[in-house]
């Protein structure tokens, strides 16, 4: 104990009814605390994280870092979101919050297209039908964002186009809501090498 200080090892903490992260004893952690802009402040203060008063938001970005097999054939034909599995390589899942910050899967499908130059992907986003108020089919996927992405041949990220990306969510939620899908750093505009951003190898 030191000016009405303790300090353990025992490191058993949980957060109480309060929203303080407190031993089993009723003991409160003692922390740095962010600000607003996520600075870290120069004064200990109790640690508590208060859920109750968090406005939601809508997702504004989602960075995706994967890799995308090479070695996958080129396919005829275009995407078809009736038959997402057929018409494409390869797809990943996230989740996409609406305004009221309800959650929503999002896979986007990725489908190796020619070019001569490198390698070349499109992309495809979709979420539920029934979840949004501008799906022609509500039973089915609606495609609500795509673009392409580019490689060397190396298979480092070169570039990334967004086609479109706006996604009306149902029950209330704010319409029209944009999100920026990003691959990671390209080298064509964002000065990339490569390192921490989407391959395809």
């Amino acid at each position: 104990e030191s000016n009405g200080m303790f300090y353990t090892r025992v490191g058993s903490f949980s957060f109480d009814k309060d929203g303080y992260l407190a031993d089993n004893a009723g003991g409160r952690v003692l922390g740095y605390m962010a600000d607003g802009n996520g600075t870290l402040t120069t004064r200990l203060s109790e640690v508590r994280i208060q859920t109750n008063n968090i406005k939601p938001a809508g997702t504004k970005k989602v960075e995706l870092n994967v890799n995308l097999d090479s070695r996958a054939k080129v396919l005829d034909g275009d995407f078809d979101v009736a038959t997402p599995e057929a018409t494409s390589n390869f797809n990943n899942t996230v989740n996409l919050y609406d305004s009221h910050g309800n959650g929503h899967q999002v896979t986007t499908y990725f489908k190796r297209i020619e070019d001569s130059a490198g390698i070349s992907w499109q992309w495809f986003a979709t979420v539920a039908g029934e979840e949004v108020t501008d799906a022609s089919e509500p039973k089915a996927l609606h495609k609500f964002a795509s673009g392409i992405v580019k490689f060397d041949n190396l298979g480092n990220l070169q570039d990334e186009e967004i086609t479109e990306s706006e996604v009306n969510f149902a029950n209330g939620a704010m319409a029209g809501q944009i999100v920026q899908f990003d691959f990671g750093k390209n080298i064509a505009t964002e000065g990339g090498n490569g390192v921490g951003a989407t391959t395809s190898t």
